[in-house]
């Protein structure tokens, strides 16, 4: 086994973590997120494209991945929190219903932002959906 595989087995991906300020509204709570997988990402890629197989008609819904990434790698808040969500009387305990209730449009990008830039994406949300696209 060679330096780099020795370095990667000795730290995995799903230790890492990040405490974040989200934004100005917000600024005395942090947040703690995680970064996500590569099979991760590339699942949330294909549920949100629609009409995969014609590239005339294809689509790709920015605000449905961007919450997938909210949802599932905010570790602090706690999105899918049953009781949470219950109090915010989301009826069908969707946690995506719930980060529109409680987050700035603008915070949720931001959010998702941050999760990629952690997850290692340097380029813009617009150069990844170009990707999708393509």
């Amino acid at each position: 086994m060679n330096e780099i595989q020795k370095f990667l087995l000795e730290n995995p991906v799903d230790d890492i973590s990040e405490e974040i300020i989200l934004s100005k509204r917000l600024k005395d709570v942090k947040f703690k997120i995680r970064p996500m997988t590569g099979s991760e990402h590339q699942r949330y890629q294909n549920m949100c494209i629609t009409n995969a197989n014609n590239p005339k008609k294809r689509n790709f819904d920015l605000t449905r991945f961007q919450s997938l990434i909210v949802v599932n790698h905010t570790v602090e808040p706690n999105f899918k929190d049953a009781e949470w969500l219950e109090s915010a009387k989301i009826a069908d305990k969707d946690p995506m219903k719930l980060i529109s209730k409680v987050l700035l449009a603008g915070e949720i990008e931001t959010l998702s932002e941050k999760i990629l830039s952690l997850s290692g994406f340097s380029e813009d949300m617009d150069e990844l959906i170009d990707e999708v696209k393509n």
